[in-house]
């Protein structure tokens, strides 16, 4: 009984002084954490008052705090929830001048001459008693702060003792990762993440603003084949003895990260995980607030309500999933599948294209200083040599050395191209995308004269896209061009669905309550079926095939010349400023597939009048085409 409550005791002190040194020192320890933020107050539950500023940009949040709970229809002490809840955050990005002064860099003291860094920088390099008391002894003038020595002894230290500690620390990560892998789906599963609200605003843009309210995300992990161990009995693994000798050679960052990796390749084996996450936005929306002129000193400058940019009204939602191999670093085939819906989606042309230009504008003073940046993969394969691997300026290596390290350098880019390259025809497995409304405003920026209407509306409803892996029992396409067998050995053909329904195009009427339509079409339907495409010129391009149906249901075309005036009109609006940059000389290398394309209408009127009244003028004059059907089918095949 006695012991229980020394334990009791003990744990309640525990708690009471984290409470205390949470409460009182708390935003102490979150600035030293993390640099130049603020923190108001800190708890064992939330953060209140966070705010970090970098440069140009900071950002703010209200509140960051967890909520615990019960899974629903779960038991056991491992049926919990906890909830990471965020609200209210503001980003603003670009608010002060993109051009940040440099901190001036103050020399206190004469630096020491060439020959003696030289002379220091050798004896630090090796690690003995003598160095070690020459370091802390406080009458040298080349004393250094603790961190310093260490970092300097470190190198020298860890090879000395690398023999012995390297099995006990690989069994003792290789444990301690099983552990965590071990709890890893339950805590996936029993985390979520919630954001009440947030705001993104670029007030050099006349303030454009992007807002979410109500995100949800949660995820799920699920592990297969825990227990088997990884070895290098494949090919692309096995290394061979001579760079097996030079990996021991190496410095310790070089041993260091090739243990790590065996490390890393042991704990997880051959295990096969299953990842999924699921995102839930309640409503997205956009917005601007056009600038005003600035009047006297004394006056007040009232601020113009915002005008809305685009808007994403009802529930959207994202689901993924994806199956990978940790040890391998690669995906698996056929298994990443997505899923999205989003809700009405209203997009106004005018204000979005006003803020792109802003947004060009902010960010074209930062894109030209920084000037072209190389590709990643060209940055990959002209990766820069350092001095101390090169034959001619290492001090260290021999030729034959540096050969070895080259060819192992090598290697590793090949292995690391072959094994974590994403290729979206071999991981790609379904993906199901569902928009119920879009709809596009544009005009009404400029007043015209007379009758000639201004604001332009677009709308279509059903939008959907749907593919997967091709299957000759599900795909007629596939039956009818690659017949009822599936592609054995070769890569796997996709398949495509996607259309959309009623569809309109028509001048806004005056009183904003009725359209006049210009076009309208009932539905349209699109069928795709692909299989590799032509990577490089050596393939030949009639193994590889892109056949497209689409089918159009009736399309009706009404207009006048006042509407061909009007659209002209409009399109002045939205002429973009001629580009400064350079037209490129060289033109792109495409290539294309085998093609086969079968286009069937329902049928086609068209109807436009020279004058200004339409249907209903009484002296008509214009062109009435009426085709009850048209059918389009092509075929294409190279020769050589």
């Amino acid at each position: 009984m006695a012991f229980i409550l020394i334990i009791s005791f003990l744990l309640g002190l525990g708690v009471t002084a984290l409470y205390l040194a949470v409460s009182f020192r708390g935003p102490y320890l979150v600035n030293k954490l993390v640099p130049g933020c603020s923190v108001k107050s800190v708890s064992l539950r939330s953060i209140r008052g966070f705010r970090i500023t970098r440069g140009a940009h900071a950002i703010e949040i209200d509140r960051i705090g967890l909520s615990f709970g019960r899974q629903p229809n779960a038991s056991g002490w491992l049926a919990f929830r906890c909830s990471i809840q965020v609200s209210d955050v503001t980003c603003r990005l670009f608010e002060g001048s993109l051009d940040t002064p440099k901190k001036p860099v103050l020399q206190l003291k004469k630096p020491p001459a060439p020959k003696d860094v030289h002379s220091l920088r050798s004896r630090r390099s090796r690690f003995s008693i003598q160095n070690f008391a020459l370091f802390t002894n406080p009458t040298n003038d080349t004393v250094a702060p603790p961190l310093t020595i260490l970092k300097r002894i470190a190198p020298s230290l860890a090879r000395n003792i690398d023999s012995l500690l390297r099995p006990v620390f690989r069994i003792l990560f290789v444990a301690a990762f099983r552990i965590v892998i071990r709890f890893l789906p339950t805590l996936m599963q029993a985390v979520e993440f919630e954001l009440k609200h947030a705001n993104l605003t670029v007030p050099k843009a006349q303030d454009f603003t992007l807002s979410v309210e109500r995100v949800r995300v949660s995820t799920q992990v699920k592990f297969t084949q825990l227990e088997r161990v990884i070895d290098d009995s494949t090919p692309e693994d096995a290394d061979t003895p001579a760079l097996r000798r030079l990996s021991r050679m190496g410095n310790w960052r070089f041993r260091l990260k090739g243990s790590w990796d065996r490390t890393w390749n042991r704990a997880w084996g051959r295990t096969h995980v299953f990842s999924g996450v699921s995102i839930n936005v309640g409503r997205t929306g956009g917005t601007i607030r056009p600038s005003t002129s600035s009047g006297d000193a004394g006056t007040t400058i009232t601020l113009s309500p915002a005008i809305p940019v685009f808007s994403i009204d009802g529930p959207c939602w994202l689901k993924g999933s994806v199956n990978f191999i940790p040890g391998r670093a690669t995906f698996e085939r056929q298994s990443m599948d997505l899923a999205a819906s989003l809700g009405a989606l209203l997009v106004d042309v005018d204000n979005i294209v006003l803020s792109a230009r802003k947004i060009s504008e902010v960010l074209g003073p930062k894109r030209t200083s920084q000037g072209a940046s190389p590709s990643p993969m060209d940055a990959i394969a002209e990766e820069p040599i350092s001095p101390l691997l090169s034959p001619t300026m290492s001090p260290l290596l021999s030729p034959t050395t540096t050969a070895l390290v080259l060819q192992y350098r090598r290697r590793f880019r090949e292995r690391a191209r072959k094994r974590g390259t994403l290729n979206f025809t071999e991981v790609f497995k379904g993906i199901d995308f569902r928009l119920p409304t879009l709809e596009f405003v544009a005009g009404g920026s400029t007043v015209t004269t007379g009758d000639v209407p201004n604001r332009l509306r677009f709308s279509i409803k059903d939008v959907f896209l749907k593919g997967e892996v091709s299957n000759p029992e599900v795909h007629e396409l596939h039956r009818k061009w690659l017949g009822k067998s599936a592609l054995g050995g070769k890569a796997e053909a996709l398949a495509f669905n996607a259309g959309f329904g009623t569809t309109s195009l028509g001048w806004i009427a005056s009183s904003g309550h009725g359209v006049v339509p210009l076009l309208t079409l009932d539905s349209f339907a699109l069928s795709a079926l692909t299989t590799v495409w032509p990577e490089s010129h050596r393939m030949n391009p009639n193994e590889c095939l892109l056949v497209i149906e689409a089918k159009v249901d009736p399309l009706v075309v009404s207009s006048t010349m006042k509407d061909v005036y009007a659209l002209k009109a409009l399109a002045a609006n939205f002429q973009s400023p001629p580009s400064t940059r350079p037209v490129p000389t060289r033109s792109p290398i495409m290539h294309i597939p085998r093609l086969i394309v079968d286009i069937q209408t329902g049928g086609f009127n068209f109807l436009f009048c020279l004058d200004g009244h339409g249907s209903q003028s009484p002296t008509l004059a214009g062109l009435h085409l009426r085709v009850p059907h048209i059918g389009i089918q092509g075929r294409s095949e190279f020769v050589a």
